[in-house]
């Protein structure tokens, strides 16, 4: 891994703000892709991701899947609602390294009413370390 900051992050991701999330301001820089249908989130797994194994922690990945999928449904909403969590249904296969490059795929699906769907996988490479179909609510601002 080098030690510039600009060869660290693949061409085509931007910082991306999260600032309004108090909850991940320890958490690190997360980019976004601008240039694919679907939103697509970064990041580099640093220590403060790891676990005691000193591979990235199972609730750092829970979360970045949450913050992606809930990103994606408010972006696609017409009136940009915010959505709270009903269930994130994980599947771990796989385990991502320090200094990996994680990316976080999401697929928004339909819902009825209030209720709305999102698939994620977060990847390494081509490597697969999470598969996940999530389901939100959007409510009043």
């Amino acid at each position: 891994m080098s030690n510039n900051p600009n060869e660290m992050i693949p061409a085509g991701f931007e910082p991306y703000d999260l600032s309004s999330m108090p909850y991940l301001s320890g958490f690190g820089d997360v980019y976004v892709h601008t240039g694919v249908d679907h939103l697509l989130l970064g990041l580099r797994v640093q220590p403060n991701h790891s676990n005691s194994l000193g591979v990235a922690h199972g609730g750092m990945l829970a979360t970045i899947v949450d913050v992606a999928c809930g990103r994606a449904l408010r972006q696609q909403s017409e009136t940009n609602r915010p959505v709270v969590t009903i269930s994130l249904d994980l599947k771990y296969l796989s385990s991502a390294q320090l200094g990996d490059w994680l990316e976080v795929h999401t697929s928004v699906r339909k819902g009825t009413g209030n209720i709305v769907f999102c698939n994620c996988e977060v990847r390494v490479g081509e490597r697969v370390v999470i598969t996940s179909a999530n389901v939100f609510k959007f409510i009043r601002a």
